[in-house]
């Protein structure tokens, strides 16, 4: 989507995009990283923090 129309967008409608592609992406990515973190929790924190990037990065 391109920058001036993101800026349009209702912070709900940016809000809901966000959760949408967390939810496709969580288990797939999960199975990423557990693949190559052995602690559970390690890869839980991880994944906790590729996420939380993702939010940040996403301008408001």
């Amino acid at each position: 989507m391109d920058e001036a129309l993101r800026k349009h967008l209702p912070m709900a409608q940016q809000d809901r995009r966000i959760s949408e592609a967390i939810d496709r992406k969580y288990a797939r990515l999960r199975n990423f990283i557990r693949r190559r973190v052995r602690d559970p929790g390690d890869a839980e924190d991880i994944l906790q923090e590729v996420f939380y990037e993702l939010v940040e990065a996403y301008p408001r």
